[in-house]
C-alpha cells in the first residue's frame, strides 16, 4: 500500500554535513533522501531544524544553528534525521532515525593560520577538491562564489555542500560567499537554505575562535533581472 502511494520506508543522507561559519554561530547543513525532521546532537544536547518554534518536516535540506563555542569545546557532533511519512493536524507517522558522527577541529592560530579559498569552480568539483586537499593542516576554507554556472536544480544548490564536504569531511569551518552566477536559475531563490546565510541574506560578519574576523560581502547580480 505504501509503495502504491509513493511512500518509501527508510531514509538516508544524500549530502553529508558542512559546518558554515556565520557571525559567532555555526550552521550545519546536510540533506536527506526524503522529507524529514532533523537535529544535531552535541554532548547530549539536541539542536533542531526549526521554523517559528516548530520542527521543520517538509524539506530534504536541513540547516541547524549551533553556538560556535559549544561545538568548538566539544570537538565532535552527530547529525540525526527521522523520515516524515505523514504529518497530520494532531499527529503523524515517522520512520526510523538515522545518524552519523563527525569529529570537528576549531580554528587554532597558535601555530599560525592556514586557509584555502576557491572561486569560479563552475562545476569542476573533482579538480577543485583535489587542489584544496593537496594542503595539510588547513584551518578553514572559503568558497568565493561562482561554484556553478546556474542554480537550476537541487543538485546545483547542493554543489557547494558536495564540494565543501569533499574537502573538509565536515571537520573544519567553511565560509560561503555568493557569486553572481548563484543568483541565476530557479533554485537561486532558495539557495540560502543550502549554504551559510543570515536572515536569507548573503552579507554578514564571521568570527572564528575569537582569532579571525571577516566581513562577507554580497556582490549581487551583474545582469538585468527582468
Amino acid at each position: 500500500v505504501l509503495e502504491g502511494y509513493g511512500i518509501t520506508l527508510g531514509s538516508r543522507f544524500t549530502y553529508e554535513p558542512v559546518v558554515y561559519a556565520v557571525e559567532d554561530d555555526y550552521q550545519i547543513v546536510f540533506s536527506t533522501s526524503d522529507s524529514a525532521i532533523a537535529w544535531v546532537e552535541i554532548n547530549g544536547e539536541n539542536y533542531y531544524d526549526l521554523y517559528a518554534g516548530s520542527m521543520r518536516s517538509a524539506d530534504r535540506v536541513h540547516k541547524i544553528e549551533v553556538p560556535q563555542s559549544v561545538l568548538d569545546a566539544a570537538g565532535s557532533y552527530r547529525i540525526c534525521a527521522r523520515q516524515m511519512i505523514y504529518r497530520g493536524p494532531f499527529g503523524g507517522y515517522t520512520g526510523d532515525t538515522i545518524s552519523e558522527s563527525y569529529e570537528f577541529r576549531p580554528v587554532d592560530t597558535s601555530d599560525g593560520l592556514n586557509y584555502f579559498s576557491l572561486s569560479d569552480v563552475h562545476e569542476a568539483v573533482e579538480a577543485a577538491t583535489k587542489a584544496a586537499t593537496s594542503r595539510e593542516d588547513t584551518d578553514f576554507i572559503v568558497l568565493l562564489g561562482d561554484l556553478v554556472s546556474m542554480v537550476e536544480t537541487e543538485e546545483d544548490a547542493n554543489l557547494a555542500n558536495d564540494l565543501a564536504h569533499g574537502i573538509t569531511k565536515g571537520e573544519i569551518p567553511v565560509i560561503y560567499v555568493r557569486g553572481n552566477h548563484e543568483i541565476k536559475g530557479e533554485y537561486g531563490e532558495v539557495l540560502y537554505k543550502y549554504v551559510g546565510s543570515k536572515n536569507q541574506e548573503y552579507y554578514y560578519t564571521v568570527t572564528l575562535s575569537d582569532e579571525v574576523f571577516a566581513v562577507v560581502l554580497d556582490m549581487g547580480e551583474d545582469h538585468e533581472d527582468d
